[in-house]
């Protein structure tokens, strides 16, 4: 789609959305050459144009279609079980998990692929923190009449705090840390690395040189790359 990798502000083209939402959160904006509408609409627009892939099969979301048609090749349809009796004990709710404390055993490898290809950590997040199958992550909610603060499950109560402070707590505990611990499991298998390979790399594969420097500036917390990755979360709190 022409509309997620070329800017409709200066009419640059781009090989992936990730690389035009980068384009259009660097610090100084392109010229308005076709149009003089601002970067942050633009940045909007683009946001608002992500979906999930659910598996037609087994009905397993995906956060990026590539990664749901590779599981549906191997993807077994499930056989329609028969109608049980209700139980006669109640159901408990579902028990929520406590802030930073998520369950992310779900997440499989074709997701993190994907996270890597596109350096897209808000995608990952999302996946972690507003899956509608995993209810016992949903640790974070906004707060209707504040919107410079979130709430963070803790201890069977929800705590008011700044959201700043709760995103990038979420950027750490469940991007940086996800992403640190499957470099180290896959980098030999899912990373081309230019030090060892005088190839150019598969179609598809990261740098590993490009992978940690982007990770470098989000740990060293650098305001362009953390103010986009904040901005993509927050759409996820108004579709809830």
């Amino acid at each position: 789609m022409d509309s997620n990798t070329k800017c409709q502000r200066c009419g640059s083209k781009h090989l992936n959305p990730s690389m035009l939402r980068k384009h259009l959160t660097q610090k100084v904006p392109c010229q308005p050459f076709l149009n003089p509408i601002s970067t942050s609409e633009l940045l909007d627009s683009l946001l608002k144009q992500r979906q999930h892939y659910p598996c037609k099969h087994c009905g397993k979301i995906y956060v990026y279609q590539k990664a749901k048609d590779s599981h549906e090749q191997t993807c077994i349809p499930t056989t329609p079980k028969k109608p049980q009796q209700p139980a006669t004990t109640p159901t408990k709710p579902q028990q929520i998990h406590n802030f930073t404390q998520e369950k992310t055993d779900y997440i499989d490898e074709e997701n993190i692929k994907q996270c890597f290809y596109d350096m897209d950590m808000p995608a990952l997040l999302k996946h972690i923190y507003f899956n509608p199958q995993h209810p016992e992550n949903h640790t974070v909610r906004p707060v209707p009449d504040d919107p410079d603060a979130l709430e963070y499950h803790q201890g069977g109560k929800w705590i008011r705090a700044p959201k700043d402070d709760i995103l990038e707590d979420m950027i750490r505990y469940n991007g940086i840390r996800l992403l640190k611990s499957y470099m180290r499991k896959f980098s030999s298998i899912l990373l081309y690395d230019p030090k060892n390979d005088r190839n150019p790399p598969p179609k598809g594969y990261a740098v590993i040189a490009d992978i940690h420097d982007w990770m470098l500036m989000i740990q060293r917390k650098k305001r362009r790359y953390l103010d986009s990755i904040k901005t993509d979360l927050m759409t996820a709190f108004v579709e809830i």
